[in-house]
């Protein structure tokens, strides 16, 4: 078990809707277990809150996995030609060090780890929550008797939805940047905002980088369709269903 800190004076609401969130989910596979709360600290505006949760057996987050486990191979332009040649077509480019580099984590590999994700969030749906920030930072690939699991972190932009509800008003623009629905800059959120941000996350997965210097949506959704393109190149029918998933 390890503890996330709050403190008290700051985050006192947040603490509770996290807590009360994490409650509705404890019986799931895929969403991170707490166990428990405790305080250090003997005045109230210094005292701190942890939150005991379930340690997990990781590289870090996705975005870490894919950056140290996925094999990453440099690659110079000479008269127009990469040397080596890449050996796949997932190649990012690094403006500020002019290397070209090839991701070849193994198809085997992207399956296992997207099936388990949309698990996840199919999970985290029957259960009545919206997960709200599902980018590769709020994903950890947790390791445990020799299987690996995806696990769901950070519910602090989760909201409950009432059966039969189809989209529900918020009062932030929760979500990240590039990964958040068009919706939620409404103050919206549906379990399609989820879907939304899965399929992001996914063609960031297959592609190893996909973001580039945009900061807008519409530069944002631009890269992600440039790593769209990648996928259905080599995988057709799964890049129609991401395209599905990403579409407006």
């Amino acid at each position: 078990k390890y503890p996330k800190t709050y403190s008290i004076s700051e985050f006192y609401d947040n603490l509770l809707y996290e807590l009360k969130v994490a409650k509705h989910v404890k019986n799931t596979k895929h969403s991170v277990k707490v166990f428990g709360v405790g305080y250090r600290g003997e005045e109230e505006s210094d005292m701190e809150v942890m939150i005991f949760m379930e340690k997990l057996n990781s590289n870090g987050d996705l975005y870490d996995y894919i950056q140290k486990i996925g094999k990453w191979t440099p690659c110079y332009k000479c008269n127009g030609i990469l040397i080596p040649q890449p050996k796949a077509d997932y190649v990012y480019y690094n403006e500020d060090d002019n290397i070209y580099w090839c991701y070849e984590l193994s198809t085997k590999q992207k399956i296992k780890i997207t099936k388990s994700l949309i698990h996840a969030v199919m999970e985290l749906h029957s259960k009545g929550v919206i997960h709200g920030d599902i980018k590769t930072d709020n994903v950890v690939l947790h390791y445990s008797n020799k299987k690996q699991t995806i696990k769901l972190v950070d519910f602090g932009m989760s909201y409950f939805i009432n059966k039969g509800e189809k989209t529900i008003k918020i009062d932030c623009k929760c979500g990240t940047p590039g990964y958040r629905a068009p919706e939620q800059d409404h103050y919206e959120l549906c379990y399609g905002s989820d879907i939304y941000s899965i399929g992001v996350t996914i063609i960031e997965l297959w592609n190893g980088d996909i973001w580039c210097n945009g900061e807008h949506f519409k530069e944002c959704r631009k890269e992600v369709f440039n790593g769209l393109k990648k996928i259905e190149k080599n995988h057709s029918k799964f890049g129609q269903l991401l395209r599905k998933s990403i579409s407006l």
